[in-house]
């Protein structure tokens, strides 16, 4: 005999791995004949569900997430890098006796990141130089999505500098303009809500560390069908840091929170239970450095049991938004969504053919992450 039984959270749709307020942990509940018991450790919490209090029907497990966290919003810049130099191209160096090609017969790559040179570390073209030095032989410590070897290659004199190279186009990692989602009161903050991409080489869960920095909007590319537009901001890499990045993945940049959280506004975090279709509001900067509410509607909220890309479709409905960008265009990514007082998202990406459109994540599959 089947029995059905009801529960006070749903056994699909909470999340296997999810985030859990402390709030929405003291509201949930069972209904009889099912029993629940909640257990914290630390930062997990564990969700037992049983049938008569003795059958096992399920576990449930996830981290005790924020109640309220500083909403985001501002424009930061950010440079991500990988642990080397980044291979772009094979190059001729230019000697005494014509043009040499040290590398040509290498088993060298465009996206392969170089870590070591001659038992060096290397980071920044200074560095890399360096290292490469008077030697007459370079051995190249490589890594190529996450396969590691070495490549021995004899460098040529050049004419100009009179300085040993290798004839490689290499380049420290990748910059750009985003939005910063949320900081914690533990000083994590969270931004993007997708991969850092490195559109040269493709490289992406390599550029695993980095900074972030004070941003400003100076202009916009609107976006129209068929082509995304962008936000067109600046920023010093040489003043204004704001944090250090330790995680790039597919729900975002990670990363520690360094300067001051004054004039930030407090908000509370909203499960992925509480999103509903219909009205909400993105928090984005548009122009300058100080962000503002537009007018959205989410028209597709989708059930995730655990962590997944593209939780939501919105559609921008804000007349000012629209007149300014044309909708969702890049480097918007990250913008916090609200709803009801509550934020409970951030957008991620724009559907190219109509940029009214895009996707946004539910806010608990990034602060899984920070």
């Amino acid at each position: 005999m089947l029995i059905s039984v009801a529960v006070g959270l749903s056994l699909e749709m909470a999340p296997a791995s999810g985030v859990y307020t402390v709030s929405e942990i003291e509201q949930t509940k069972a209904i009889a004949p099912v029993t629940l018991s909640v257990s914290r450790d630390g930062e997990r919490v564990t969700f037992d569900y049983k049938l008569f209090d003795f059958i096992d029907i399920k576990k449930i497990s996830g981290k005790v997430g924020e109640n309220r966290v500083y909403l985001g919003g501002r424009p930061i810049g950010l440079t991500v890098s990988a642990d080397g130099v980044i291979v772009i191209s094979k190059n001729a160096v230019v000697t005494e006796n014509g043009l040499a090609f040290p590398c040509e017969d290498a088993d060298l790559k465009c996206g392969d990141v170089i870590e070591k040179v001659n038992g060096k570390t290397v980071s920044t073209f200074e560095n890399f130089g360096l290292a490469v030095g008077d030697n007459p032989e370079a051995v190249l410590e490589v890594d190529r999505k996450g396969q590691k070897f070495s490549v021995t290659v004899n460098p040529a004199k050049d004419a100009l500098t009179g300085k040993y190279k290798l004839g490689l186009k290499i380049k420290e990692g990748v910059s750009g303009i985003g939005t910063l989602t949320y900081v914690t009161e533990k000083a994590g903050f969270g931004a993007l809500g997708h991969y850092v991409i490195d559109g040269e080489t493709g490289l992406s869960s390599q550029l695993d560390g980095g900074k972030i920095y004070k941003a400003v909007i100076n202009g916009v590319v609107k976006g129209r069908r068929g082509a995304a537009g962008g936000l067109e901001g600046a920023f010093n890499k040489y003043d204004g840091q704001t944090g250090t990045i330790n995680k790039n993945n597919n729900f975002g940049i990670f990363g520690n929170y360094t300067a001051s959280l004054e004039g930030f506004e407090k908000i509370e975090v909203g499960g992925a239970d509480s999103v509903k279709v219909g009205k909400a509001q993105i928090y984005t900067t548009v122009d300058g450095a100080t962000p503002d509410y537009y007018d959205i509607e989410i028209i597709k909220a989708k059930a995730q049991s655990r962590p997944e890309e593209k939780s939501m479709v919105i559609s921008v409905t804000d007349k000012r938004l629209l007149e300014k960008t044309g909708g969702i265009v890049q480097g918007m990514s990250g913008s916090p969504i609200i709803q009801n007082g509550k934020i409970i998202g951030a957008v991620t990406h724009v559907f190219v053919n109509d940029p009214t459109k895009g996707y946004g994540l539910y806010i608990g599959w990034m602060l899984g992450n920070d």
